[in-house]
């Protein structure tokens, strides 16, 4: 009788042949220590993944590799619940094909689920190849949903955190298999987006909770799928998800700040916002006072919420005559900041810069935050929406942002 494999490891995919070979031969290399299967599911790819999955596929995981292949594209979550009923395994590795996994990636997750009875799903800690975060964890605004910490250096404190979270991406996500499906997998109306999170949703409500482990790294490209990011399908997806999950949710980006020693405040959209506490700020200015511009630079990559230290970054280099990249960092401000006022400033400026001469994209974006700003309806239905969370902190912050801007 075949041994039942530790887990199945499922991938959907379409097309990007180049990054399926890459992500299935770093699978067979860094995953010695399980007995495990691989199932992909070919959303009608049309390169060359029609012809050669299967010989690779068997080549690399002879007897424990299956092929699921349709007909035509069925997007990310009818693909992944299609593989999870043809799963051996009672633990589920949903896997985008945009991954390479690193030495002894699997053992940490296996075993924080085995020992965390509260855990519904494990993540690594997925990397750019550059080492910095691409994503420990989903973070929560009041409407704005992020991946926490994103582009901290790999090594930062706050990486090398366990923590629970009310989501994690299925970019590479483990769950029970009998979770999976007593919640009936991913809801089959999103298109490429916002699937793992409806699902940890409806999870998390059950009292259960999820995690990343950070003793477990894998290499994520990230949104590699021809169409992934369509305009039209983020739309529909945003407006799924919160009439299927809008009161499921709690904001808690705040909360991880405070407890990662930063300090957040209520930008121009009414949401939540983060930055390096002022005192932390004035000391890492004084400290590096009289440093090269190149050392300074270095800093904001050790520091990515030091919002004074890319102010000074800018000005010295739109003192020094590089307009273009002293734009690229006021826009990194302006991203930090959701600032109305900081995106006029952008818009200003691109028009005498060629790299950015097109300035409609920047002035929609400030033109949407000012509006925003100055809608009392709109912030009033953010409160509204924080005081059914029974968040006291965040409910005193947004209380003062509206009352500074509409007294």
């Amino acid at each position: 009788m075949t041994a039942v494999p530790a887990f199945s490891v499922i991938i959907p995919v379409f097309n990007k042949w180049e990054l399926t070979v890459a992500c299935l031969r770093s699978l067979r290399e860094h995953t010695p220590e399980y007995d495990y299967e691989v199932i992909v599911a070919d959303n009608a790819s049309s390169d060359a993944t029609f012809a050669e999955l299967p010989e690779l596929g068997n080549t690399l995981f002879p007897s424990r590799f299956k092929r699921i292949r349709f007909e035509q594209n069925r997007n990310f979550g009818p693909a992944c619940n299609a593989a999870a009923l043809a799963a051996a395994a009672p633990l589920l590795f949903f896997l985008n094909n945009d991954t390479i996994l690193t030495p002894g990636w699997a053992p940490p997750l296996v075993q924080a689920l085995a020992e965390d009875k509260r855990l519904a799903g494990v993540g690594p800690l997925l990397l750019y190849k550059d080492g910095r975060v691409q994503h420990l964890g989903v973070g929560f605004g009041i409407r704005n949903i992020t991946h926490l910490y994103r582009t901290f250096p790999g090594d930062h404190p706050v990486a090398r955190k366990r923590r629970y979270f009310q989501c994690i991406t299925a970019a590479a996500l483990l769950m029970p298999a009998a979770v999976f499906h007593k919640h009936s997998g991913f809801y089959e109306e999103f298109c490429n987006g916002f699937e793992d999170v409806d699902l940890c949703l409806r999870i998390h409500a059950t009292g259960k909770k999820f995690s990343c482990v950070p003793e477990s790294k894998i290499y994520h490209l990230e949104s590699q799928t021809p169409g992934r990011l369509n305009s039209g399908s983020s739309a529909h997806n945003s407006r799924l998800l919160h009439t299927r999950c809008g009161k499921l949710y709690r904001p808690d980006m705040h909360l991880f700040a405070r407890e990662d020693g930063f300090e957040s405040f209520i930008n121009d959209a009414f949401d939540i916002s983060c930055r390096m506490r002022e005192a932390d700020s004035t000391a890492l200015l004084q400290k590096s006072e009289g440093l090269p511009l190149d050392e300074w630079r270095n800093l904001l990559g050790q520091h990515p919420l030091w919002l004074d230290g890319r102010m000074f970054v800018a000005q010295r280099l739109e003192e020094q005559g590089k307009q273009a990249e002293a734009f690229a960092v006021q826009a990194e401000i302006a991203a930090l900041r959701v600032s109305a006022e900081a995106f006029a400033w952008l818009e200003r400026k691109a028009a005498g810069i060629s790299a950015h001469g097109d300035r409609e994209p920047i002035k929609k974006l400030g033109r949407d935050l000012q509006a925003k700003r100055e809608d009392r309806v709109f912030a009033l239905e953010a409160l509204r929406f924080v005081r059914t969370k029974k968040d006291p902190l965040l409910e005193s912050m947004l209380e003062k942002a509206i009352r500074e801007r509409f007294s």
